[in-house]
């Protein structure tokens, strides 16, 4: 008989993170019928530990990016940026959608628009790069 092997912790992440929203939205769909109020802290209440899981994996993907750019001549100032990015992306999407289910959608739209153009901003460096290396063939 051979040994089951182990699971990463990753997908160990993964599973507790369905169960948790899937546990979290039958909850908030009895509590709706019950008192309506409260199934909105529900939802908020977990998808902010769903929020602080995903937290938890940014580390383990850092790690990973990190042993990626021992193999490039990258700058490492562009790994922070990309982390920068991904964490503008997803707290500007977990802001909006609790505003949009808490019936807020002109906020929630607000609070996308402001994610988009702050990606924009924080990618100017790498398109400035761009440009000087553009540059630096046409001379």
């Amino acid at each position: 008989a051979g040994s089951v092997p182990a699971i990463s912790k990753e997908r160990q992440m993964i599973y507790k993170v369905m169960v948790i929203a899937l546990l979290g939205v039958i909850m908030a769909m009895f509590l709706r019928t019950q008192r309506a109020e409260y199934s909105v802290f529900l939802s908020i209440c977990i998808a902010v530990l769903i929020l602080f899981c995903v937290l938890g994996l940014f580390s383990s993907a850092k790690e990973q990016l990190a042993s990626i750019s021992a193999y490039m001549t990258m700058d490492n100032q562009y790994y922070g940026l990309l982390f920068k990015m991904i964490g503008i992306t997803y707290l500007c999407e977990f802001c909006s959608g609790i505003c949009k289910d808490s019936g807020y959608q002109a906020i929630g739209s607000q609070i996308e628009i402001f994610g988009k153009i702050s990606i924009l901003l924080a990618g100017v460096p790498i398109l400035m790069t761009l440009l000087e290396t553009i540059q630096g063939f046409s001379v």
